[in-house]
Order: C-alpha cells, then sequence, then structure tokens
C-alpha cells in the first residue's frame, strides 16, 4: 500500500523535518497554507521525539496537531478518544481527505475490531482510534506490542483527571500501554524489543490543576507544552433564567442570522426541539449518539454545507467539526461545567466576527442537572446492597465466579434490595462505569458479565467517591454562580481558567445592562434549614431525632443541594460532616 504523505515520509526518515515539509503536508490534505498559533510547537514536538500537551481553544485545530504527525510519521498512530461518535466522524472525514484511518470503538456496528487490528499490523491504516474501554482489554493491549506505533495521541485529555469535567476512569490505564517502553528500548510482553514513542495530549479546556493532574497521570516527558489564551474577544455572552424558552430560541434565532448551534441535554430533547424548529420553519438537522453514523455524517453535512441552517444536538456533535460561520450557540439546558459550557459556546464564531453564546435555562433544568449528578454517584451502601443482590438473585456465592451473564430484572431485585426500581438503574450504571461489572451487550437489559469472584464486601474508596462527587458538586456550583453572574460574563469565564489578563468586555448581556441576573434558588425547605442549623450547633446533620421516617439518601440528596447552591463545603471524607460556608451560616443565625 502507497503511504499516503507519499515521498514526505522518506524526507523525514532521511532529514529533520522542518515547517516546510509540513506546511506542504498541511496544504495537500487540510487545504490551509499555514498553521494556527501553537499548532506548530506541538507537531514539531513530536516529529522531533518528544512529548506534547497542548491547551488550545476550540476551533484552534487540535486534531491536526496529532493527525498531520501521523501521516508524516512511518507506520501507525493511535489515538485514544472518548466518544464514539466523535471517532466514527473523524474517520470519515480522514478517509475523505485520502488519509486510511479505522477505529477499534467498544461497540463497532461494521468489524470485528480483531480483523481491523489485523490490517493495521499490515500498514493498512495511518490512524487507528481505540475507545478507552477497548484500550483496557488484555486482548488489545497484547496485540499492541506487533503493531509499527509511532505515536500514541489522547484527546480530550482532561478525562483522565478526576478533576475534569468528563472523568473517565478507563483512561487511568493509557500511561500503561507505553509504560514497557520507559527508558531505552525494552522487551515488551511479547518478546519483542519496543521503545517508548512520543505522546502528544491535547484538550480545549482544563484549569491549571487538571492540566497538572493530565501531566502526571499520562507520565509524560521532554515536554513542550502549549496554553493558548481562553479569551474570545468576539463573543458576545447571555443568560436568560426563567424566559419561555421556545419564544426566546425563536426571538434569538429571528434576530442573529446565519447558522447556529443548539446544545440540549438529551436525546429527547434534541428529537423534540428538532421537531419544533422544523415545525415554525427553521430548516433544521439533529444530532446524537442513537443515530446511526451515516445519519449523523448526512446531518452534519448538511449544516456544514450551508444546506440546513440550525442544527440542534447533545455534546456528541461538534468535536473536530470545521466550520467557521456559526453565528449563534444556543444551550437550552444547564451545562454540567463551565469547561464544557465554554468548549461549545466556542464553536461560534471561529472567523473572528461576532458571534453569540446563549444560555436560556429555568428551574427544571437545574432542577434536572442536581437530579443527574446524584444519580451519578449513588450512596455506597445502595452501591454494596445492589451489587450483592444482583449475585444472590442468580445464585452467586462469594468467592465464586460465573460465566453465565447475571439478570437484572428489576421487579426480583426490588424485592431483594427495598429499593425503588430507578435506583436500581442508577446503581447498574454506576457498577459498569465504575467497572466491577460489563454490560452483556449494548442493550440496557442483556444483563451483565462479571469481572473476578464475588467478594465478601464490594472494596470501594468512599474518600475517592466522595471526592469525585464533590469536584462534580463544585463543577456545578460554579455554573450556577455564572448563571447568577452580575459582572462581565467574558471576564469571569476566562478567570474561571486562572486568566485575569481582561477587563469588561463591553457586549455581554450584564456590560450591556439588558437585565438583572435572577436567583435560582428555591426557598430552603425545613429539613434544610435544619440541617444547616445543626452543622452551627456541631451537631449531627440530621439524626433520628429530628424526622425519624425520613430515609438517610433523601438527607445526603438535601446535603448535596446545599453544597451545589453554596451553602455548605462538603468534605472528601463521607465520615466527616460538611463545613458551612458564610452564606449558610448566615442562614443559620436567622
Amino acid at each position: 500500500m502507497t503511504d499516503p504523505a507519499g515521498t514526505l515520509v522518506n524526507m523525514v526518515n532521511k532529514f529533520p523535518v522542518g515547517i516546510d515539509a509540513a506546511t506542504k503536508v498541511l496544504q495537500r490534505y487540510w487545504g490551509h497554507s499555514e498553521f494556527r498559533p501553537g499548532q506548530w510547537e506541538l507537531i514539531d514536538a513530536v516529529l522531533s521525539g518528544r512529548d506534547a500537551f497542548g491547551v488550545l481553544p476550540t476551533g484552534a485545530g487540535k486534531s491536526v496537531c496529532y493527525q498531520l504527525p501521523a501521516v508524516m510519521l512511518p507506520g501507525l498512530t493511535i489515538v485514544i478518544s472518548p466518544l464514539i461518535a466523535l471517532m466514527e466522524d473523524q474517520v470519515l472525514s480522514l478517509n475523505k481527505r485520502g488519509i486510511p484511518a479505522a477505529t477499534l470503538s467498544g461497540g463497532d456496528r461494521h468489524r470485528p475490531w480483531e480483523a481491523v487490528l489485523n490490517d493495521a499490523r499490515y500498514g493498512r491504516y495511518k490512524i487507528l482510534f481505540v475507545s478507552p474501554e477497548r484500550l483496557q482489554s488484555e486482548a488489545f493491549k497484547s496485540q499492541y506490542y506487533s503493531l509499527d506505533v509511532s505515536l500514541v495521541a489522547v484527546d480530550e485529555a482532561h478525562c483522565i483527571s478526576e478533576w475534569g469535567h468528563e472523568f473517565r476512569p478507563e483512561y487511568y490505564q493509557i500511561a500503561e500501554l507505553y509504560a514497557a517502553g520507559d527508558g531505552e528500548a525494552n522487551n515488551s510482553p511479547t518478546g519483542r524489543e519496543w521503545s517508548r514513542v512520543p505522546v502528544i495530549a491535547v484538550t480545549a479546556t482544563a484549569t491549571p490543576v487538571v492540566r497538572t493532574d493530565i501531566k502526571n497521570r499520562l507520565r509524560l516527558r521532554s515536554l513542550v507544552e502549549v496554553t493558548k489564551s481562553f479569551d474570545r474577544p468576539n463573543l458576545s455572552f447571555s443568560v436568560f433564567n426563567g424566559t419561555p424558552k421556545h419564544a426566546k430560541v425563536e426571538e434569538i434565532l429571528r434576530s442573529v442570522p446565519g447558522s447556529g448551534i443548539i446544545y440540549a441535554s438529551t436525546r429527547r430533547s434534541v428529537e423534540a426541539w428538532g421537531r419544533n424548529l422544523t415545525a415554525t420553519g427553521h430548516v433544521t438537522e439533529i444530532y446524537h449518539a442513537g443515530l446511526s453514523a451515516e445519519k449523523r455524517s448526512e446531518a452534519q453535512l448538511n449544516w456544514i454545507s450551508g444546506n440546513s441552517r440550525i442544527i440542534v444536538a447533545t455534546n456528541a456533535f461538534g468535536m473536530g467539526v470545521d466550520k467557521s460561520n456559526v453565528r449563534s450557540v444556543i444551550h437550552v439546558g444547564l451545562p454540567m461545567s463551565m469547561e464544557a459550557y465554554y468548549q461549545e459556546a466556542g464553536r461560534a464564531g471561529r472567523d473572528g466576527r461576532k458571534a453569540y453564546a446563549a444560555m436560556v435555562v429555568n428551574k427544571k433544568d437545574i432542577a434536572d442537572r442536581q437530579s443527574m449528578l446524584s444519580d451519578m454517584y449513588p450512596t455506597l451502601s445502595h452501591i454494596r446492597t445492589v451489587f450483592d443482590a444482583l449475585h444472590s438473585v442468580n445464585g452467586v456465592a462469594i468467592g465464586d465466579i460465573s460465566e453465565k451473564i447475571l439478570e437484572a430484572k428489576l421487579d426480583v431485585l426490588a424485592r431483594a434490595t427495598g429499593l425503588e426500581s430507578r435506583k436500581i438503574s442508577i446503581v447498574l450504571n454506576f457498577l459498569v462505569r465504575a467497572q466491577f461489572l460489563d454490560s452483556a451487550s449494548m442493550r440496557e437489559d442483556a444483563g451483565y458479565k462479571m469481572k473476578e469472584s464475588r467478594p465478601g464486601k464490594l472494596s470501594i474508596d468512599g474518600k475517592q467517591h466522595r471526592r469525585q462527587k464533590n469536584g462534580a458538586i463544585g463543577r456545578l456550583r460554579d455554573v450556577l454562580s455564572y448563571v447568577n453572574e452580575r459582572d462581565c460574563r467574558r471576564r469571569r469565564i476566562v478567570a474561571h481558567f486562572d486568566d485575569y489578563s481582561i477587563g469588561n468586555c463591553g457586549m455581554c448581556d450584564n456590560c450591556l445592562g439588558r437585565h438583572k441576573a435572577i436567583s435560582v434558588d428555591p426557598r430552603l425547605n425545613g429539613i434544610m434549614l435544619t440541617i444547616l442549623n445543626n452543622l452551627a450547633l456541631n451537631r449531627t446533620i440530621y439524626g433520628p431525632e429530628d424526622a425519624p421516617e425520613f430515609p438517610r439518601y433523601r438527607i445526603d440528596e438535601m446535603t448535596d443541594w446545599l453544597a451545589i447552591n453554596g451553602y455548605v463545603q462538603p468534605s472528601d471524607d463521607p465520615n466527616v460532616p460538611p463545613l458551612l460556608t458564610d452564606l449558610g451560616a448566615s442562614v443559620a443565625a436567622r
């Protein structure tokens, strides 16, 4: 097979590559005559055999920083990416450019992953995308050392940090993939002599704490690090809180001509907004991970080409999409973090012209997000209860392991645990996400596979569990604080990333004095007030003497609400009560 970079690959093998040779590749495959700020520094690093870490704003061309070296380097580039939809879209885009690429996602619909990997071994591809779930399989890791790998790229690198806004535990395995080659040439587990290849990690949004965590967990060395300013001076930010949603979105679309993205929180919401906007005369596409790769590609192409003005999507959309003239990005739900919001909002105005980023939210959105956060982190007692019941009802004793599928009939588990079916589903999802169980298939009702013999007591690090939950609470609290911000919104966003270099933007809703922020806090109920008063008196958060019939998990949910809304500061130790903030103390003193 002919190498897609032609003679340029030979040039890399014989001479130190320079910017002129790389620019020719950029022109040939991407149609650009020069690199964007930060790109060449990262590309030059990996072509020179060094590790690289780039924090580049949305639209700065992060993917080119590993795709172009992949073309120029001999051998294969492995790209670890968190979203199947993103991987499939990038593969389609690369193949259209004439760069052979494939994906080894955990749920590949088209070919057995073993066949794709075998093709990669014989040089059919330059880029191979791998999901973190596939990465951690022993079958893949044993095959990895038989590949002629020249570069490992970690896309959306913030996923490796538990302080990041999209933490994925599977990302912890990445450094193990190339650890065998640290230092000089080493013998790999397959017996092949193998040395460590360069590693590049990229992300659009990472606070200083997350950046440090990424570098440590990926064991980056001889590092070239590039962090560009987070300021987007052409973006105007607004928040509409409590305004009728459909009317406000229609008003924005009428007043801001041009292409737009509408982000909704769920697939169901995406489809509902798509129907409604189509019914009111807007040429609209929808995009979410539940659609086939072909339908997603068609929707994206129609929108990019201008055949459709609006695309309504979940956060599965936007990464790697090259469309510079987006004039508006509207969020009709509450993002889970400021990092996620700024990454998505930043897809507007990449051409440098004025563009608008609006958030249209109400109290239900806030309640839904808080409920979703609780669902992501069920209580330790619920986790252990459901885990034990799942094994017991399937006849698996302590110390045993079963090859059969563990059936998860919610009515049976509800009788065994005394928990609501919804709570059981939440815990089962958590057990898969935390890698205590494997899903038998992509279907929700297909049951589960054991990963190891049943323990006498499921081992969960309570402090880590609580620390991760507290991190999520803090990120949601930052979003609510932004919603209620009374000063410059852009300055607030940039300061979130420790950039204090800009003044008031003069173009957000607050700078223009369009409206005052409306408090989103509902009235504190009696139980929450009791929690605050008990903390002020150094008593138990909420004891049996206060309301013996009230379940403990509801107390936990209300305490989380108080933390999200700034009344208490939670502890990482589940046995240590939270501390009152100044706001909480002022309420308790009333």
